[in-house]
């Protein structure tokens, strides 16, 4: 069971605003580390951009590769997501966002005597804000819904982060965590530290 539900382990929502001079406009690469129903260690790497259509309106990308081992098995999952997003300002220096995007998850299973892969869509929703604390530091937070066929019906995701702020590069720590709704036993956590190119 544990093979379908390593996909949903994503520790960064792809959320993006305009508050003052937060940038919805960059490419970032992140690491992350987590654990499965507090036992079961994993680890992966992310890709992320996001592009400005216009002042209200961006698109977002992302793909992330994860890895667990356990009792001599191995379970890699490749995720990509693709959608659109929107901000609107609550003040100088909060927005609000909201993200709908497609989502494409790979999952590949191998162990002593069994292996076999396997291939789900679905989409998620998402809702967060960015608040711009001074001119170099941003708090932010969100929370994402999680459809996917074939594995989980539904999940929610929730995520809390900080970002250091310089002219053209950030770099950001965050901690998020995954419910499943059908199974309230089934959880997952991470903590990830990225880097991103703002133009």
């Amino acid at each position: 069971m544990k093979k379908y539900l390593l996909f949903s382990i994503v520790t960064a929502f792809s959320f993006a605003a305009q508050a003052a001079d937060l940038s919805y406009n960059y490419v970032g690469v992140g690491y992350s580390e987590g654990k499965l129903e507090k036992k079961v260690d994993y680890d992966g790497a992310d890709i992320n951009a996001s592009f400005a259509i216009n002042e209200s309106f961006f698109v977002l990308a992302s793909y992330q590769a994860l890895e667990t081992d356990e009792s001599g098995s191995s379970i890699e999952v490749d995720q990509g997501e693709f959608g659109v997003g929107y901000h609107s300002p609550l003040s100088d220096t909060v927005d609000l966002v909201a993200t709908l995007a497609y989502q494409n998850v790979d999952i590949e299973v191998a162990g002593p005597g069994f292996g076999g892969s396997s291939d789900f869509d679905g989409y998620g929703i998402g809702f967060g804000l960015r608040w711009l604390v001074c001119n170099n530091f941003e708090l932010n937070a969100g929370v994402e819904y999680r459809d996917v066929e074939e594995a989980i019906d539904s999940e929610v995701g929730y995520e809390v982060g900080a970002r250091y702020l310089m002219e053209d590069f950030s770099i950001g720590v965050g901690y998020s965590a995954i419910d499943i709704i059908e199974d309230e036993d089934l959880s997952m956590e991470a903590v990830r530290i990225d880097f991103r190119f703002d133009f």
